[in-house]
C-alpha cells in the first residue's frame, strides 16, 4: 500500500484513456469462458493481465447508440427515451440548441421534447471538460448531441441513425411481421485490408489516437528532471501540460460488415478454426418464440416459421419438451459433454423427442463456419489496433501517468441461438469487456492486476471515471482500505467495494479483496434492455450472482391472436420468462424459469431494484415508436433515402426499406392492426400536417410522396392498396401519455 499511496500523491489527477471496442464478445477476455480459446488477442489480454478486469460486465442495451449513451451518461436508456439507434441526446446538457440529426429525423418537435426528458443528463465528455481535462475523441461516440467548441470530436458518427433498414423496422417492430430483414451475410471477399472502408477508417481512429498521446508523451518526458525520469513531477497527471488529458479511442472493428478471411492469412491465423467450425453440425432452431421471430428477422431460420403465438407452451417453458421427467424442458438436459456442440445437440435431440422447432434449416456447414471465422478474425484486427494505441500509452511517463479503460458496447451473436449481430440478451451479446488500469508502473499494475467475478454494468464508467478524474486515486485508496477493515468500501447501490455512486474506483484499489471481487458479492446485480429493431416486444435482463432472467414485455398483435391469449383488451402478458445459471450452463439452454418460480419473482424483483422495471419501459418504448411512426408516414425527405441509386426510389415509404421481400397482403393488413391497436391505447390528437413536414425538411431536399404505383407490394386486390394508402395517408399522431409514454 505505501507504494500505491506514494504514486498517488503525484497522481491526484490523472489523464485517462478510454478505449471502445465495437461489438467485442466479453467472453472472449474471461480465462474461464469456453469461447476464450476461439481466436488469439496478445494485446487485449496482456492488458487485462494489467489490469482489474471484469468478467461479469453487461451492457445495458446490447445496441451502439443505447449502450453507449448509458455508458456516457450513467443512466439506463430508459429514463432518456434512447430505445434503440434512431434515438440519441437531442441535446447537450444547458443548451437550447437541438441535434441537427434529431431533427432531421424526427423534427424539431419530438427533439425537443426528448431534450426535456433528457435534462440533467450530461456526458462524461462534458463532465470532464468543465473539469478543466483536456478532452479529444476520435471514432464512433453514436450518443448525439455532445460534440462543441469544446469537446473536441473527429467524427459526426453519432446517434440517431438515418439508416432506413433500421429506424423503420424499429418504429413498426410491434406490428410483428415475420418477415426476414437483415439477411445472414456471406463475408465479401477482399484482396487487402486497404479495401476495406472500415478499416482504414479504424487506421485514421488509431493514427489520431496515436498522434495525441505522442504529443503528450513529449510534453511530460521535458518537464520530468533527466536524473528523476522515473518520477513525475507534482501537478497532476498532465505533466508539462497545462491540463491533464481525457482520450476518447473508438475501435469499429469487429462490427460487421465482416470480410472473408483464410486460415493462412494474417487474421485468419489468429482464429481457432476448429472452434469456428464445431457448432455447425449441431446447429438448431431456436425453440422460445421471441428467439423464433429474431431468427426469421435476421435471416437464419425460415421466413414462414410457425407463428409463436399459435402454439405457445402453456407452462411457462421455451416449446421444447421434458425429456426425462425432472419438470424441466427438454433443452435443460444438455449440456451432455461440456461443449457448446452437446449443448446443441441435447437441444436438437430434445425437440425432436416431442418439442417445437419453428425454424427453417440452418445455413450451411461453409456459411456458417466462414461467417464465424469472419468475426474472430475481426476480432484479431482490433487486436492488433488496440496494440497499437497501448504502444505508445505504456511508455513510461505516459504509464506512471494515465488510468486506462477499455470497454465494449456489446458482443456479437456468431449464431448462437440461431441468429447474430447484436441485439441479444443472451451472454454473447450482452456480456462486454470493462478492464482498469491503475496508473503506475508496470510491477504496480502486475500487483495490483485481479480477475473481477462481481456482476457490475458497463453503466458504472461514467462514475468510475469521474471519480478518479476527481482526487478519485486517493478516495479509491482509502475505500479500499477500508474494505480491507471491514468497513464496505461506501456500499451504496452497487454492494459492498462500490462507491456509493456506482464507480468501481475503490476495487481498482483493493482488486486483492476476495470479498470485493466475488460473484456473489452482495448487492452485485446487472440490469439491461432491448427495444430495437426485429425485436417484437421489449426484453428485460437482470444478472445477479449465478443466473440471469430474462422476461419480455407485452405482446401488440391482430385482434384474433389478442383474444386467443387473454379474452380481450391490451396490454397482454409477454412470452414465457427465461432463467439461466450462466455458471453451470454456459450456453443457456435450459430454462429453469417453469420449476423455479420463488427465484423468477425474486430477480425480477432485483431487477426493479436496480431501476428497470420491464412493463414501464416496454410501453414507454412502444408508445415512443408509435409517435414516431405516425408522425413520420406520410412524406419523407431525401436524405433518408441514405444514399439509395435511382432505381430504389421507393425505398422509402418505410416497408420498402426495411424487408428483404415485398410484404404480402397480410403483413399490411397487420401493420395496420397493430396501428389501429396502438392508436387506442396510447391515444391520438391532431398535428398540423405541414409543420411535420417543415420540421423534417432541410434546405434543398425534396418530398418523396408514396403513392400506389410506388408500392412494388403483392397487392391482389384494391382493398389491400387502399390500405397501404391509409398508412401513407396517416395524419394523426401520439399526444397525452406524458413524455415519450413515462407517466
Amino acid at each position: 500500500m505505501a507504494i500505491a499511496l506514494q504514486t498517488a500523491s503525484r497522481m491526484d489527477r490523472p489523464n485517462i484513456l478510454l478505449l471502445v471496442v465495437d461489438s467485442l464478445d466479453g467472453r472472449l477476455l474471461d480465462p474461464a469462458s469456453h469461447v476464450y480459446g476461439e481466436v488469439a488477442l496478445p494485446h487485449l489480454r496482456a492488458l487485462a493481465a494489467d489490469s482489474v478486469n471484469f468478467v461479469r460486465a453487461y451492457s445495458p442495451s446490447p445496441v451502439c447508440v443505447p449502450s453507449r449513451t448509458a455508458m456516457l451518461t450513467g443512466r439506463q436508456p430508459h429514463t432518456l427515451g434512447v430505445f434503440s439507434n434512431s434515438d440519441g441526446l437531442a441535446a447537450s446538457n444547458g443548451s437550447a440548441v437541438l441535434d441537427a440529426r434529431c431533427v432531421r429525423l424526427h423534427g424539431a418537435a419530438h427533439c425537443s421534447a426528448l431534450s426535456a426528458l433528457q435534462r440533467g443528463a450530461t456526458t462524461l465528455l462534458e463532465e470532464l471538460e468543465a473539469r478543466q481535462y483536456d478532452v479529444r475523441s476520435f471514432g464512433k461516440l453514436d450518443v448525439g448531441s455532445v460534440c462543441s467548441e469544446n469537446v473536441a470530436c473527429d467524427s459526426d458518427w453519432n446517434g440517431f441513425h438515418s439508416n432506413p433498414k433500421e429506424h423503420w423496422c424499429t418504429l413498426a417492430r410491434a406490428a410483428d411481421v415475420r418477415q426476414m430483414q437483415t439477411p445472414l451475410p456471406m463475408p465479401q471477399p477482399t484482396e487487402a485490408p486497404e479495401q476495406q472502408p472500415d478499416y482504414t477508417r479504424d487506421a485514421d481512429t488509431v493514427a489520431g489516437c496515436v498522434d495525441v498521446l505522442r504529443s503528450h508523451a513529449r510534453r511530460q518526458h521535458a518537464a520530468v528532471a533527466p536524473a528523476a525520469n522515473a518520477a513525475l513531477m507534482p501537478g497532476g497527471g498532465g505533466g508539462g501540460s497545462a491540463r491533464p488529458f481525457f482520450l476518447y479511442c473508438d475501435i469499429d472493428y469487429p462490427h460487421a460488415p465482416f470480410w472473408e478471411t483464410a486460415p493462412h492469412s494474417r487474421w485468419g491465423a489468429a482464429v481457432n478454426w476448429t472452434a469456428a467450425r464445431e457448432p455447425v453440425a449441431s446447429f438448431a432452431p431456436p425453440t422460445h418464440p421471441y428467439d423464433v421471430a429474431m431468427s426469421v428477422a435476421r435471416g437464419v431460420s425460415a421466413a414462414g416459421a410457425a407463428d409463436p403465438d399459435d402454439d405457445a407452451p402453456d407452462d411457462g417453458g421455451d416449446g421444447a419438451a421434458d425429456t426425462d421427467g425432472d419438470g424441466a424442458d427438454g433443452p435443460a438436459d444438455g449440456p451432455t459433454d461440456g461443449s457448446e456442440a452437446g449443448a446443441l445437440a441435447a437441444a436438437a435431440a430434445a425437440a425432436a423427442a416431442g418439442g417445437r422447432l419453428a425454424g427453417g434449416a440452418p445455413p450451411t456447414a461453409r456459411h456458417a463456419s466462414a461467417f464465424r471465422a469472419a468475426h474472430l478474425a475481426k476480432c484479431a484486427q482490433a487486436d492488433a489496433f488496440v496494440g497499437e494505441v497501448l504502444a505508445v500509452a505504456n511508455q513510461p511517463a505516459l504509464r506512471r501517468s494515465t488510468l486506462v479503460a477499455l470497454v465494449s458496447d456489446h458482443g456479437e451473436m456468431r449464431l448462437e441461438h440461431a441468429t447474430w449481430q447484436k441485439a441479444s440478451l443472451y451472454e454473447a451479446s450482452s456480456r462486454v469487456a470493462l478492464l482498469l488500469r491503475a496508473p503506475g508502473s508496470a510491477a504496480e499494475a502486475r500487483g495490483r492486476a485481479a480477475v473481477g467475478r462481481r456482476v457490475v454494468s458497463l453503466a458504472a464508467v461514467r462514475a468510475t471515471l469521474l471519480d478518479a478524474a476527481a482526487a478519485g486515486v486517493h478516495r479509491g485508496l482509502a475505500a479500499a482500505e477500508a474494505a480491507r477493515r471491514g468497513g464496505g468500501g461506501g456500499g451504496g447501490g452497487g454492494g459492498g467495494g462500490v462507491g456509493g455512486d456506482g464507480s468501481l474506483l475503490p476495487l481498482l484499489y483493493a482488486s486483492r479483496s476476495i470479498e470485493a471481487m466475488r460473484l456473489d458479492a452482495a448487492g452485485a446485480v446487472a440490469v439491461s434492455q432491448y427495444h430495437g429493431a426485429s425485436a417484437p416486444t421489449g426484453a428485460c435482463m437482470v444478472r445477479a450472482g449465478r443466473h440471469k432472467l430474462i422476461v419480455y414485455g407485452a405482446l401488440l398483435g391482430t385482434a384474433g391472436r389478442t383474444a386467443r391469449r387473454a379474452g380481450a383488451g391490451w396490454p397482454v402478458a409477454g412470452w414465457p420468462p427465461q432463467l439461466f445459471d450462466v455458471e453451470r450452463d454456459p450456453f443457456e439452454a435450459r430454462n429453469l424459469a417453469p420449476t423455479q418460480p420463488a427465484l423468477v419473482a425474486e430477480l425480477t424483483r432485483q431487477m426493479g431494484a436496480a431501476g428497470l422495471e420491464c412493463a414501464a419501459a416496454d410501453r414507454a418504448a412502444k408508445a415512443h415508436d408509435f409517435k414516431l411512426f405516425e408522425a413520420q408516414e406520410v412524406t419523407w425527405p431525401t436524405w433518408a433515402r441514405d444514399g439509395a441509386d435511382e432505381d430504389a426510389a421507393d425505398e422509402l415509404p418505410h416497408t420498402r426499406s426495411c424487408f428483404a421481400e415485398r410484404l404480402r397482403a397480410a403483413d399490411l393488413r397487420r401493420v395496420l392492426a397493430w396501428r389501429d391497436e396502438a392508436a387506442r391505447v396510447f391515444g391520438r390528437a391532431q398535428l398540423q400536417q405541414p409543420t411535420i413536414q417543415q420540421q423534417q425538411m432541410q434546405p434543398g431536399d425534396e418530398l418523396v410522396d408514396a403513392t400506389a404505383a410506388d408500392l412494388e407490394i403483392e397487392a391482389d386486390d384494391e382493398a389491400t392498396a387502399g390500405a397501404w394508402l391509409q398508412l401513407q395517408n396517416a395524419d394523426a399522431a401520439l399526444a397525452g401519455v406524458g413524455e415519450f409514454g413515462l407517466q
